[in-house]
């Protein structure tokens, strides 16, 4: 399987809006089909903090991939999922050059099953979002470290 994913992100000059002698973090990034979405630097890298941030779009991108994934997969085991939330986050840290990077990134998946159907016990429920994260496409991509901490209340 091979499939290509596009976007444009673009940038035009402008002042920022509260930095005298410093440019507008500000982007737009274009996902085709009229889509776009508004956003900037991290609030830390004088950005604006109404916007979504790179940082906040890479965590997007892991805790979607995890929720497709276990979606599927709670699909394929018969468990008819009736609501998923995460509350997720992601940690920049600087390396030993230094430099910041996402080190780590904490996915709080908290689902709710059909009670009328089949309903996965805690060992299965591991199972599952250890199976959703091996085969998540995003986070077999990079090398922060991702962990789970689904609800053990379900």
């Amino acid at each position: 399987m091979s499939a290509e994913h596009k976007i444009t992100a673009s940038w035009k000059q402008a002042p920022h809006p509260s930095k005298p002698n410093t440019y507008s973090r500000n982007l737009m990034v274009d996902f085709g089909h009229n889509i776009s979405l508004s956003a900037s630097a991290s609030p830390d890298y004088l950005g604006d903090a109404s916007l979504p941030d790179p940082e906040q779009l890479f965590l997007s991108s892991l805790s979607s991939c995890h929720m497709l994934s276990f979606l599927a997969i709670a699909e394929m085991r018969g468990c008819k999922v009736l609501s998923y939330y995460d509350e997720a986050s992601a940690y920049l840290e600087k390396d030993q050059g230094a430099l910041a990077r996402v080190k780590r990134v904490v996915l709080r998946p908290r689902v709710e099953f059909d009670p009328s159907g089949k309903i996965p016990d805690h060992d299965a429920l591991e199972k599952m979002h250890n199976k959703a994260h091996d085969i998540c496409f995003i986070a077999r991509s990079v090398t922060t470290e991702v962990s789970v901490e689904h609800d053990r209340s379900e």
